[in-house]
């Protein structure tokens, strides 16, 4: 009797059947005959759960072949979580979707979630970790504190993630950087990732925020650096002028996928002046100037004589006569022992 009334569901359509009656006629169908791919049931399992008539085999039957709008796979997906019905290949096509159609709610959030503590294919976990870091660092969207766990969970685990979950990972720490203090083995890790950023001379403003926490690569010493955000094929060049001494212009460097970077090095009391200038391949646009003024006085611990000379120029100009020949005279016993000690090998 089912197959028949399948056969004719197939040649006439099964609009204007009752929706319970579709369910047995399936269930039979799924359990008895085939549940491999079919357009007839394709339709009569999208038009009975519409109805929010459902039942197990229906569900199993969706997860692996129903594809519709973002709203309508994740309520097949959720109703098939509530039956302990396996999703798996249901959440990789919802995750791949809401990606690919820019998502960025909660609801994406709960599917990877169920997703990660599954089986997951690490291709998947690193586009969702790479496509929510880019999210964090370049539309200034919060991420959900699971990014940064799977993230450290992968570094811990030796998987290799693409550049931006590590700077979206050490940028999140630099919102609190002192609770590195009581995590030794954080600490260690945000360490190592630091040092693999500068030495492949991926370096950005907020690493200052580390300063005194971790020991901050040579090669980002004293540095200022202005940052612009831009599609990754934009060319973006400053136009700059320091204490009012002639603009230059000054091509700013790209990272491949969004941030573009100049690195000045100023001193206290210095005066920035800068415009961006953006070159697409339509059209050039400028931005209103900014003005920085460097007014960062060294901590206790100083990084080298470039935080020393910002200690002598912050003196002076505070009037602190009796504190700048102090500094003085330990920059110049510094640059003594150093020009005395070490020789430059050429």
């Amino acid at each position: 009797m089912y197959s028949q009334a399948y056969e004719i569901a197939g040649i006439y359509g099964c609009c204007m059947a009752k929706a319970a009656k579709l369910l047995k006629m399936t269930d039979y169908i799924l359990t008895n005959v085939s549940d491999g791919h079919s357009q007839i049931i394709d339709e009569i399992t999208q038009y009975i759960f519409r109805h929010n008539i459902y039942n197990e085999p229906v569900l199993s039957y969706m997860c692996e072949y129903y594809n519709g709008t973002n709203d309508e796979m994740y309520a097949v997906w959720k109703s098939a979580v509530n039956y302990n019905v396996n999703v798996l290949h249901m959440s990789e096509r919802i995750l791949a979707q809401m990606m690919y159609t820019g998502v960025h709610t909660g609801r994406f959030t709960e599917v990877f979630a169920d997703y990660y503590s599954k089986i997951p294919d690490m291709l998947i976990v690193k586009a969702y970790l790479s496509y929510n870091s880019q999210f964090y660092l370049l539309r200034q969207k919060k991420a959900n504190d699971i990014v940064f766990r799977v993230i450290e969970e992968c570094m811990g685990d030796g998987y290799g993630l693409p550049e931006c979950c590590y700077v979206a990972w050490l940028k999140n720490l630099s919102r609190n950087p002192v609770a590195l203090r009581e995590d030794t083995s954080e600490k260690e890790l945000a360490q190592s990732v630091l040092n693999e950023l500068c030495e492949h001379d991926r370096i950005y403003g907020f690493f200052k925020k580390f300063k005194g926490i971790l020991d901050l690569p040579y090669n980002m010493q004293g540095l200022t650096i202005v940052e612009y955000i831009a599609d990754p094929d934009d060319k973006v060049s400053l136009t700059y002028s320091i204490n009012g001494a002639d603009r230059l212009v000054q091509v700013m460097k790209s990272n491949e996928w969004g941030i573009f970077t100049c690195r000045f090095n100023l001193f206290y009391g210095d005066s920035l002046e800068y415009t961006f200038i953006v070159n697409d391949s339509n059209e050039q646009a400028s931005t209103e100037p900014v003005v920085c003024e460097y007014k960062d006085i060294p901590s206790e611990n100083t990084d080298g004589r470039i935080d020393m000379l910002n200690d002598c120029l912050a003196s002076r100009q505070q009037h602190d006569l009796t504190t700048l020949r102090k500094l003085m005279y330990s920059y110049c016993v510094e640059e003594y022992v150093t020009r005395e000690m070490f020789t430059i090998v050429k």
